[in-house]
């Protein structure tokens, strides 16, 4: 619906004003080579939003490292394509409702594979640049990385819950506070489980935003535990189930592992299990 329905309008919104517009992307070099990425995937900011099974829209007219160059255009491209948005909103208002609640629906009621960790599909391609000594729009060669949507590598059957014990209040205190429901067990449980056995975890020797990041890697097996009453269970048939795969899937690279919420070390078995449906 954002690719059919609003971006098109957005952008024309833009262009009748004489303003330029583009898709978002993330660049950097890597020698001679201009490397961008669609909307990049983290979901350490923005992306979050998507997590509830939503519309959100990301315009960005700061720049970086450009001060207050063409700073009224910026404004007025800021402030055209909000309006727009909310424009486009209030005139397909049951439309957006209708899709937005279908898909939730199907979200919650579906049992499709969960990713992990994903990567762009790159690809050379030629993107338009403005030329500074000209000021004429040029094709430059690009390797493009796409990420609507990304190539998944690692993906997990979706569980039916995550069972973890109340030593980890912490996490179920942030899980909550992003919309998910966390249950407390009334009654003790006794049942199967798939264990996360830590194969190797690797701390970065630079940190991100004051935290060393830890990668991890695991093999999972099953086995009988016990839980006293009062254990933290997230069952993932919810509208915020995804925030859950996220932040507790170990390998996640924005989960509660990866950023020590939940600290681990190589041969360690991890405290958060995966309760499967039955029929699995």
């Amino acid at each position: 619906m954002a690719e059919s329905l609003f971006v098109p309008e957005v952008a024309s919104a833009l262009r009748k004003k004489n303003l330029t517009t583009n898709g978002y992307v993330v660049a950097s070099q890597e020698n001679d080579t201009i490397k961008l990425q669609d909307f990049v995937t983290d979901t350490r900011g923005e992306v979050t939003v998507f997590l509830g099974q939503g519309l959100a829209f990301l315009s960005e007219t700061r720049g970086i490292g450009i001060g207050d160059r063409n700073f009224q255009r910026r404004t007025t491209a800021g402030l055209t394509a909000a309006e727009t948005v909310l424009q486009i909103t209030a005139d397909n208002a049951a439309l957006v409702y209708e899709t937005v609640e279908e898909a939730r629906k199907d979200f919650i009621e579906n049992d499709h594979e969960i990713i992990v960790r994903d990567q762009p599909r790159w690809m050379e391609t030629t993107w338009p640049y403005l030329d500074a000594e000209t000021g004429n729009i040029t094709e430059v060669p690009v390797l493009f990385g796409n990420n609507t949507p990304p190539a998944s590598n690692l993906t997990r059957a979706r569980p039916e819950a995550y069972i973890f014990s109340r030593a980890w209040a912490n996490a179920a205190l942030r899980l909550r506070a992003a919309g998910v429901v966390v249950d407390e067990l009334a009654v003790d449980f006794e049942g199967e489980v798939e264990a996360y056995n830590i194969t190797s975890a690797t701390l970065a020797e630079t940190k991100y935003e004051g935290i060393a990041l830890t990668t991890v890697n695991t093999e999972l097996s099953k086995k009988t535990m016990k839980f006293p009453a009062g254990a933290y269970w997230v069952g993932t048939k919810q509208q915020h189930a995804a925030q859950a795969f996220v932040r507790l899937e170990p390998e996640n690279p924005d989960g509660f592992v990866t950023f020590n919420i939940l600290p681990v070390n190589a041969g360690d078995e991890y405290q958060v299990y995966r309760i499967l449906p039955k029929s699995q």
